[in-house]
């Protein structure tokens, strides 16, 4: 900080004791001085640029260039097309950086058929042409593109920088022939994305068949661009990379730092003798992650330009009292709709444009709203059919030209999760999912769980939107099963039990949060007594018949939800070459209401009904435990074991309080009652009734759900304690 303030004062004071001169010659070309502004990368470090650029808006710096590197090719970027200082700050202090830096889809957003993957699995991985495949960054950009290009929107139509209301340049980095990159002109949004795009973290951006990375590799200061635009006057503002002292601590990070920057920082020291008026704010410890402190960010970048604040006043003063037009700071132009004369798709070669842009809410030749642009590219992306959905708006004839540039996933995905609890032990599940094989439009999965109660499921399925569509899916379980004790509660004999299932369907998505299917099923089941005190015969089903059912989902969280709805109902018609026909149905529907900032209200109701002469096992319900695997006909219910109680007709309600006792930790008190019968007529004698009730710790962690309860039957006098970890397969 010292040498910046020192060499800031001599510089002007070299200006000061010039300004006659500068005058004069101002005077006779009848110009004043260009001032150009030159702002470094420096990760988070950047919001540091903001407090200073508050501090040269209040003194009347008169801005001409702008030129920047990374983080300061993003503040130069939209300083340049018009925000103010103070309009930055906002941005920065609203902006949801959590969210930015993924490619996530809020669970909420995500198409309906893709939500149960999204729940349980722990790694994705993509599958190349060559086994799975290493991506080229963690972060591809879905989400900071499409902000850049919100935010970019009031200048859509300028595609020179020298015509932005500030003229500017930004650098970037050719990664495949190691040299510098000036973009000046373009994609606004685009250009700041590509100069930002830090190896690794990043994808890299490919504009016009140049893939970009961090320009900081390079040149982090990009002074002889800014005076090649014609600045007279440099005010160079530096947040990125300084070399740590011998005696200061090193690890990893300041290794791979050194070893990213060292190149840049020896090209930023030539470049700082053709800067004139030099800004190193003190950041005190925040790093290039600090996103999440931008005030203090901000206010550290004020602090460093208020050093110098009585020389910028008197350089600015200097500069605005010579002769000709005078400096105006640009003001932004708002704009919150577009007339759209065309939509062009760029990208798309195995997807029909339909599955693309099916729900889109508006059309050409029509005023259309930046945030109707935005949802419908959010929803693009949620069908999870592409790995990056973009826009752009272009200016065309009398109208803006939309953009829509879709990355469509490539080959296929790999995916691996573990789950682990009391009543099913541990179970690894892997999954391999292709997208358009054989057939645009469609989904291919295979899944295999690997444990106690092993499974494997299969489905191939066309996907259009609201028009009904073909699919098959193909399952098959095996578990072990106990017969319980009335009194005792004490195991009496174990079955082995498989369940083999094949469906042929219609299916409509109606939106992400609502499924209709029906089609004709055929159900295998085959029963077996392992330890039992009562010997019998392997029993073996075959049904076959009708189905349809109807899926909705609008939770916001799969496990811990705080609002939303999520509910399903099936029925059925079946019959065998040795049964009667049987009807069924099977139905449950849970909610979550937000009470307060932490306190989330959770009733559902669920039910289990089949009717006819005998009803065989795979077609009765069994619920018991706390085990959210709704298979072989179970539901869970608080008090009673896995699998304790089975019977034709079953229907109970149950409420959870949810309190979010810290961060992603929860306790839930839990409460349940209803009844379970033969007889459908007998569900509301009182002899029939259940309860139980509980209460539960739990812990949102990256490899899935931890959760430590404690229940008890309201007709039983003994505690049950149950252990969960992991993604339900």
């Amino acid at each position: 900080m010292k040498f910046s303030v020192t060499l800031l004062s001599l510089c002007l004071i070299l200006y000061l004791f010039n300004i006659d001169s500068l005058e004069a010659q101002a005077q006779e070309n009848n110009t004043r001085p260009k001032i150009g502004l030159v702002l470094s990368g420096g990760g988070a470090k950047g919001i540091a640029h903001i407090g200073v650029l508050k501090i040269l808006e209040e003194v009347g710096m008169p801005i001409d260039y702008i030129g920047g590197t990374s983080m300061g090719s993003i503040v130069g970027g939209l300083y340049a097309a018009g925000y103010s200082a103070d309009e930055l700050e906002k941005i920065v202090t609203e902006l949801d950086w959590e969210y930015l830096f993924t490619d996530e889809i809020n669970r909420r957003d995500l198409s309906i058929t893709e939500k149960r993957d999204k729940d349980r699995y722990l790694l994705s991985f993509p599958i190349g042409e060559k086994g799975i495949k290493i991506p080229e960054g963690v972060i591809r950009g879905q989400h900071i593109e499409n902000k850049f290009a919100e935010l970019c929107v009031p200048v859509y139509d300028i595609e020179d920088f020298n015509d932005l209301p500030i003229p500017f340049l930004c650098i970037t980095t050719d990664i495949d022939n190691g040299k510098k990159a000036i973009i000046r002109g373009g994609s606004l949004a685009r250009a700041m994305r590509a100069s930002m795009s830090i190896p690794s973290v990043f994808v890299p951006l490919v504009i016009d068949d140049v893939r970009m990375v961090d320009g900081g590799i390079i040149d982090n200061f990009p002074v002889e661009e800014v005076i090649a635009m014609g600045a007279d006057i440099i005010i160079g503002v530096d947040v990125g990379y300084q070399r740590k002292k011998d005696d200061e601590d090193r690890n990893l990070f300041s290794i791979m730092e050194d070893a990213m920057f060292i190149y840049s920082a020896s090209v930023m020291e030539k470049s700082l003798k053709d800067v004139d008026i030099f800004i190193q704010p003190d950041l005190k410890g925040l790093g290039t992650a600090s996103f999440f402190s931008p005030d203090s960010l901000v206010k550290y970048g004020a602090n460093a330009a208020i050093l110098a604040y009585d020389h910028l006043k008197s350089l600015a003063d200097s500069l605005n009292a010579l002769d000709g037009p005078k400096y105006e700071r640009p003001v932004l132009k708002k704009i919150d709709s577009v007339y759209l004369k065309t939509i062009q798709i760029v990208g798309l070669e195995n997807t029909s444009e339909d599955l693309a842009i099916s729900e889109m809410p508006f059309s050409v030749l029509n005023w259309v709203k930046i945030d109707e642009i935005l949802q419908s590219v959010n929803d693009i992306y949620a069908s999870n059919y592409f790995d990056k959905v973009t826009f752009e708006l272009k200016p065309g004839d009398n109208g803006a030209i939309l953009i829509l540039d879709i990355q469509e996933k490539t080959n296929g995905l790999f995916r691996f999760g573990f789950y682990y609890d009391i009543d099913q032990k541990a179970t690894v599940f892997l999954n391999t999912t292709f997208y358009n094989q054989l057939f645009k439009d469609t989904k291919l999965s295979l899944s295999v769980g690997l444990g106690r109660s092993p499974g494997i499921e299969f489905s191939y399925f066309f996907d259009k939107g609201a028009r009904p569509a073909p699919g098959v899916e193909l399952s098959s379980y095996w578990t072990s099963l106990y017969a319980y004790s009335d009194s005792s509660r004490e195991k009496l004999a174990s079955f082995n039990y498989s369940i083999s299932n094949a469906k042929i369907f219609l299916k409509s998505n109606f939106s992400s949060y609502l499924s209709i299917r029906f089609g004709a099923e055929w159900t295998h089941a085959y029963l077996s007594p392992d330890i039992s005190l009562i010997q019998f015969g392997s029993l073996k089903d075959n049904f076959w018949g009708l189905f349809g059912s109807i899926y909705s989902d609008t939770y916001d969280h799969a496990y811990f939800p705080t609002r939303g709805v999520r509910g399903f109902v099936e029925a059925k018609f079946l019959t065998s070459a040795y049964l009667e026909p049987i009807s069924y149905v099977n139905l449950f529907y849970e909610t979550a209401i937000k009470m307060g900032r932490s306190v989330t209200l959770m009733p559902s109701i669920y039910s289990g009904i089949a009717v006819g002469d005998s009803i065989p096992l795979q077609y009765k319900t069994s619920i018991g435990g706390l085990n959210e695997l709704h298979r072989f006909g179970h539901m869970p219910f608080i008090g009673y074991k896995y699998y304790e109680i089975g019977n034709n007709n079953v229907l109970f309600a149950r409420v959870d309080l949810q309190f979010n006792i810290y961060d992603k930790m929860y306790l839930t008190l839990m409460a349940n009652a209803g009844s379970q019968t033969e007889l459908a007529e007998d569900l509301f004698q009182k002899n029939t009734l259940i309860s139980g009730f509980g209460i539960e710790y739990s812990i949102d962690t990256p490899v899935g759900p931890i959760r430590l309860s404690l229940m008890r039957a309201g007709e039983k006098k003994d505690l049950l304690g149950y252990f969960q970890l992991g993604y339900w397969f």
